[in-house]
């Protein structure tokens, strides 16, 4: 579909592939913008809102016409005060709105950008416990494996949460992800509030022993950074750049071939079949169907008792997945819980979340890891075109709707059935929590059988006995690695409640411990409609709305509430 994750490809990818031969230079000096300089950049706004109009399969889904229309308002507004980089990054904070990760300004084509922004030659990443350094230029070693408590005046995880309204996304995984990637670059920190130093970057660092020391970073062009941004979050071997996990013990696995797009490994010590899925772009040397073959070939070799699949921080690429679901289906003996697993994370996105949604509809595979970046059903096919007066500008718009779940699924990622969350401590020894997982999965699918068997057993006492259970398991599921929001719906699914009544009581639980996901909260809301909780039901809709402006189902139910409640819909009363 050629659909890549517009913004970690631009940025991790296509920066280079579309800017050949091209040699780095200063930003050109702004100078203050003339009337004629004024009506170009309103006309050139005009003209991309139309253009988006045009384009796109639905471009309101996610944020009303109305809202757009204000953002865009806003922005013209910028036009007499702004700077040119300022007005592209004005663009891209309207273009956020739409939640479209293939809706945005195209970095690689974008020579106005390329020359105005500057990154620092440092890697950041915001690991379970905090963010790090997760690699540096040589020249700033020293700093590699600390952790960052401020950039600029402003707290880490606050300057994340600043840039992320200027990422396209499909959620907040994804725009969180872009974020990341333009933590480094001190236009970017200074039009979002975080600093206003543009000669240096600042950061506040914890020592081991605690105490906090501030280092200053010189940026430089972007073309420059670009092996420090390649590759994704973890670069793996990269002679201009040290490491955090690159003190001499071999790489995880998954970071064990640095840019190879796809390959296998079988581990014979624990009779498992790794194979590793980076990009869903094709090889020049071998092509997927080559590489498929030649997968089955060895794997139907092997004894082999677990099949991996991990497409963590697969940004997309096309649809090639066929070859490899056709055969694992081909052999039962695989397709099965215990014996197959895709890992997953949250730099999964655009063709590579196609490739775990279908595997998740089609074969028996156990997911582990981490949320995905993209929605289950997602816009895609991007297309490119320039601003008519800025050429140096240029803009990617959604041509089509990938939806490869019901048209009910208004998720806004797809959740593993294991948590395994990866550590700054992990990443620095080396560790892959996921992997480990799987290694003791049986385990930790025996614990989850055990509270879901005691929660049935409970279940002819009503729900207060069913949620007791629960309650009572819930440290074993955590222990266990499982997913809330997947046991949790799961049960519901599986399990007949006796009434109405008993089920909401189960699923006020189940919202509450799992409050981003939608399908529990909309449900809910239908059961407390049901009840006649009017007001309660009305709360669970409007927040589902909150979170994803596409919920069609929610926006139904909420109409239904008004229109019922209007008095020329209530039956007459009795005489």
């Amino acid at each position: 579909m050629k659909a890549l994750n517009i913004f970690l490809f631009a940025w991790l990818v296509g920066l280079s592939a579309a800017t050949p031969g091209r040699t780095a230079s200063a930003p050109a000096p702004e100078v203050a913008a003339p009337a004629a300089r004024e009506a170009d950049w309103s006309a050139d706004v005009d003209y991309l809102v139309r253009r988006l109009e045009i384009q796109h399969p639905d471009l309101y889904a996610q944020c009303s016409r109305e809202e757009f229309a204000g953002a865009v308002a806003r922005l013209k507004e910028m036009i007499p005060v702004s700077s040119d980089t300022e007005m592209m990054f004005g663009i891209m904070e309207v273009l956020s709105l739409l939640s479209d990760d293939h809706t945005g300004l195209w970095v690689p084509e974008s020579e106005a950008f390329i020359s105005a922004v500057r990154m620092c030659p440092i890697g950041l990443y915001p690991f379970a416990d905090g963010m790090h350094i997760v690699h540096a230029d040589r020249r700033y070693a020293a700093l590699v494996g600390r952790k960052v408590v401020r950039i600029g005046d402003v707290a880490a995880e606050e300057a994340l949460t600043r840039l992320a309204r200027l990422a396209n996304g499909d959620n907040d995984v994804q725009r969180a992800e872009m974020a990341r990637i333009m933590l480094p670059s001190p236009e970017v920190l200074k039009y979002c509030g975080v600093d206003d130093r543009t000669d240096a970057l600042r950061l506040t660092l914890q020592e081991p022993d605690g105490s906090e020391t501030v280092a200053t970073i010189a940026p430089r062009s972007l073309l420059d950074s670009f092996a420090n941004i390649a590759n994704g979050p973890f670069p793996g071997s990269d002679p201009s750049t040290l490491q955090m996990n690159g003190d001499g013990a071999p790489p995880p696995l998954w970071l064990s071939r640095g840019s190879d797009a796809y390959w296998f490994e079988y581990q014979p010590s624990s009779a498992t079949m790794y194979l590793r899925l980076k990009a869903m772009e094709p090889k020049p040397e071998e092509g997927f169907p080559a590489f498929f073959a030649r997968f089955f070939a060895e794997l139907d070799k092997q004894p082999v008792s677990r099949l991996v699949i991990d497409v963590r921080n697969n940004a997309g690429g096309d649809h090639h997945e066929m070859p490899l679901l056709k055969g694992i289906l081909a052999r039962a003996q695989l397709d099965r819980p215990e014996r197959l697993f895709v890992i997953i994370n949250r730099g999964v996105g655009s063709a590579a979340q196609h490739f775990a949604n279908v595997f998740a509809q089609y074969t028996n595979a156990t997911f582990v890891g981490e949320p995905t970046g993209s929605r289950p059903n997602f816009y895609g096919a991007l297309r490119t075109f320039p601003l008519p007066r800025h050429k140096g500008v240029v803009i990617a718009v959604s041509s089509k709707i990938w939806q490869d779940w019901d048209s009910d699924n208004h998720e806004l990622r797809l959740v593993p059935r294991f948590d395994t969350v990866l550590t700054a401590a992990d990443f620095k020894a080396n560790r892959d929590p996921a992997l480990d997982f799987v290694q003791r999965y049986d385990d930790a699918a025996a614990a989850v059988r055990e509270v879901e068997q005691s929660m049935r057993a409970a279940g002819t006492q009503g729900a207060e006995a069913v949620i007791a259970a629960y309650e009572t398991g819930r440290p074993a599921l955590v222990a266990a690695h499982a997913n809330l929001e997947t046991f949790l719906l799961d049960f519901d699914n599986r399990f007949v409640f006796a009434d109405a009544a008993t089920e909401a009581a189960f699923l006020f639980v189940a919202v509450r411990d799992c409050p981003e996901s939608l399908i529990l909260r909309h449900r809910l809301g239908l059961y407390l409609q049901a009840l006649g909780r009017t007001a309660e039901a009305r709360e669970c809709q409007q927040e589902c709305l909150r979170r994803n402006p596409g919920h069609r189902n929610a926006r139904v139910a909420l109409e239904m509430m008004e229109l019922l409640a209007a008095p020329s819909t209530r039956p007459p009363a009795s005489p």
